[in-house]
């Protein structure tokens, strides 16, 4: 707030809102308030939102948003029985125009202010409608009642907790619902509250996703916290926290009260003995029905379920690993099969090969084998019947040149004898 002097700082601190001024480096985290809101589950109380998370229902009420927050949560909200006729704040800085949002950012930016409290006064409705009750619209008009209250005096004793609770969990419950896919969308009012709640009930997530100083001031429970550097992923978030079961390392657990929290803070007839704030999700309950439309189931699996499927999972990751190494080694046995019969040896199987129903290795065929030898014998047999036959040939032509040469001789012989 450095638009207020210190003196303006001082006043501001003993208003409702003082205690904000005290938070630590805190911003927003919607991949995680947007995966709360994906497991939101089905309950008639509308002024309540219950989560599953890890096997447990938790529930997130007035009752844990007072506690975090430390605004006024008790009382009513009768807008009716505040009604003046005269408002100096109004007269003053807004004399010819309407309040709105863009107005009161000008006028406070610019520390147009008449004097000290009414700068306090300004900065109070500053920090109302642009941090605990902020909207769609920066031009939208400021409430009168609001303007009314402030401009009184009489505000820090108003029950300002049950007006942004409110307007919080409305804009936040059934946010799935709709068939209509949502490219993005805005939390409006007070969301940090609820992600300050999950710090609280989820004690997995400090150091993970937030840091907490527990030696410091924790009244109200927002002032212990604040963000780390983490930069957080849907995939980092369901595996630190939604992927798990009761039975492996993700716990939670009730908000229990302090003497000192229930000496301070104005939280009367809340957290009573007989309310449970976390309710455990029993496989046979019927009131778990998710509300996020991709989610939406009328029962969401047991723990044992997810054991049973786990284990299972893991026994079929160990089989396609063990066929995907018999596999490698049937591969290199083929190719040592090619070298041996490259090298003109006869081998004694077959290529193996694999099949949808496993491995097997197809023998070569002996008879097929004996067949071939008694064909090749056939053909020796048949080919040297053929060598004798010309053999034979061959000796007839020669008996027979030489009896022609016989007969020629003797006609030559008788030739010379004549003469």
């Amino acid at each position: 707030m450095a638009t207020l002097s210190d003196t303006q700082l001082e006043l501001l601190t003993n208003t409702f809102l003082g205690k904000f001024l005290d938070l630590k480096p805190m911003s927003v985290q919607p991949q995680l308030l947007h995966s709360l809101l994906l497991r939101e589950v089905k309950h008639p109380n509308n002024r309540e939102l219950w989560f599953k998370v890890a096997g447990y229902k938790l529930r997130f009420s007035i009752e844990e948003f007072a506690l975090i927050t430390g605004l006024n949560c008790v009382g009513e909200l009768n807008e009716l029985s505040f009604a003046p006729t005269h408002n100096r704040l109004v007269e003053t800085y807004f004399p010819n125009s309407d309040v709105t949002r863009d107005g009161l950012g000008v006028i406070f930016l610019n520390k147009s202010f008449k004097s000290d409290h009414d700068a306090v006064k300004l900065a109070v409705i500053y920090l109302f409608e642009f941090f605990l009750c902020s909207n769609e619209s920066k031009y939208q008009h400021v409430s009168r009642f609001f303007m009314d209250m402030v401009d009184s005096g009489d505000y820090n004793s108003y029950s300002w907790g049950i007006m942004v609770f409110r307007s919080t969990i409305s804009d936040m419950k059934n946010r799935f619902v709709s068939s209509k896919k949502l490219k993005f969308y805005r939390l409006l009012s007070f969301p940090l509250a609820l992600q300050l709640w999950f710090y609280e009930v989820c004690p997995a997530a400090k150091m993970k996703i937030c840091l907490s100083n527990d030696e410091g001031p924790s009244i109200p429970r927002m002032l212990k916290w604040e963000t780390n550097d983490t930069v957080l992923s849907n995939r980092y978030i369901n595996e630190t926290f939604y992927d798990l079961t009761r039975d492996e390392t993700v716990k939670v657990e009730d908000i229990v009260l302090t003497a000192e929290e229930r000496s301070f803070l104005n939280i009367s007839g809340f957290f009573q003995s007989t309310k449970k704030k976390i309710v455990e999700n029993l496989d046979d309950s019927t009131d778990d029905e998710l509300l996020a439309g991709f989610l939406k189931c009328k029962k969401v699996e047991s723990s044992r379920q997810r054991k049973t499927f786990k284990h299972l999972k893991g026994r079929l990751d160990i089989i396609v690993s063990s066929q995907s190494n018999l596999q490698s080694e049937v591969t290199s046995l083929k190719k040592e099969i090619r070298i041996v019969s490259a090298e003109n040896l006869q081998p004694a199987f077959t290529d193996a090969v694999v099949n949808d129903g496993g491995v097997e290795k197809e023998i070569a065929d002996e008879e097929n084998e004996d067949d071939n030898y008694e064909y090749e014998e056939d053909n020796h047999e048949y080919e040297e019947k053929e060598d004798d036959e010309e053999k034979e040939d061959d000796d007839g032509k020669e008996d027979d040149k030489g009896k022609e040469e016989g007969k020629e001789d003797d006609e030559g012989k008788k030739d010379n004898d004549r003469e």
